[in-house]
């Protein structure tokens, strides 16, 4: 079962960003495949499932009924390795998903005050976390798994990692021990798609302490600006996106689009966007300035707490 989104998320930003945010109405959707996680989209891809292969394999191989052991043997293997080709084929070969998926987000954590996101996003502690009212992202919150346009709990956990493509994987394993030369099924292209869709909120555990949260975007087969342009259009979600734009970090292009708040309404409830905003434990920000910052751009205010960090890190 779905776990019920927050009602309050935390941005971790710098002050440069938290400004921007604040003068510009907008929150940044950008390519998280290009992020600090180098397994990020690919951890299901590359750890998850290689090691589910194996032991699905042999318990499917050991229900089939065999001439003798050393055939039970080679059939797990084989089959096994069917398995590897094709998939390899469809996220590293001439077929390319991974590398035709765009998927643009932002992320929030749980944690108000988690001082590994201060040190990582903001700023190292010199920054602020905003927390957001999530009834913001509500008219774009699909209850299908497979919609392009979500909110989701990132997953960490590997049995829950796991249960998300068990089924897809089961399915086409056993179609393979029937029917070895039967390699391009409609199950396996199920089991692709469910693959490309479940890695966007997937992670490695080590990330755990991040408690995060994604809203993301995601468009599949784009080969060119105009194929992604058309996609935007088809999901009907342009009203809400500024035209995708570029910036480079690290040598690399990442391409991104900004969230336009005044699009979304839910003053018309007079629920504000903000709940919060916590003071980093090193920002040089007063709640006096945060209150005068949010005023000259008027923000709603009413309600909102403004706290400082309880970590102590200089």
């Amino acid at each position: 079962m779905e776990e019920k989104i927050p009602e309050i998320l935390y941005h971790y930003c710098s002050v440069d960003t938290f400004i921007k945010i604040i003068q510009n109405k907008t929150l940044r959707l950008s390519e998280i495949t290009k992020s600090n996680d180098s397994m990020e989209c690919r951890w299901l891809e590359k750890a998850v499932i290689p090691e589910m292969l194996g032991s699905i394999c042999d318990n499917l191989c050991k229900r089939k009924k065999f001439d003798d052991s050393e055939q039970e043997r080679i059939t797990s293997n084989y089959t096994r390795a069917i398995a590897e080709r094709e998939l390899n084929r469809y996220f590293e070969g001439n077929e390319g998903l991974i590398n035709r998926k765009l998927v643009l987000a932002t992320s929030f954590s749980q944690k108000r005050d988690l001082l590994s996101q201060w040190r990582g996003y903001a700023d190292d502690g010199y920054g602020v976390a905003i927390g957001f009212n999530t009834d913001i992202f509500k008219p774009y919150i699909s209850q299908s798994e497979m919609a392009p346009c979500n909110f989701k709990k990132v997953i960490y956990n590997r049995r829950m990692q796991e249960s998300k493509v068990r089924r897809n994987l089961k399915n086409y394993l056993r179609k393979l021990i029937d029917d070895p030369k039967n390699q391009k099924t409609t199950i396996l292209q199920d089991l692709i798609f469910r693959m490309l869709e479940s890695s966007i909120f997937i992670k490695n555990p080590a990330f755990v302490e991040e408690a995060e949260w994604r809203f993301y975007i995601a468009i599949y087969f784009v080969n060119d600006y105009s194929e992604l342009k058309q996609a935007i259009d088809m999901l009907k979600i342009n009203d809400m996106l500024q035209e995708l734009n570029v910036s480079t970090r690290s040598n690399k292009a990442i391409f991104y689009s900004d969230i336009k708040f005044e699009t979304i309404d839910i003053n018309k409830d007079k629920q504000p966007w903000l709940k919060e905003i916590v003071i980093g434990p090193k920002c040089k920000l007063s709640e006096r300035d945060v209150r005068l910052l949010l005023g000259r751009y008027d923000w709603d205010t009413v309600g909102l707490a403004i706290n400082k960090s309880i970590a102590t890190y200089i």
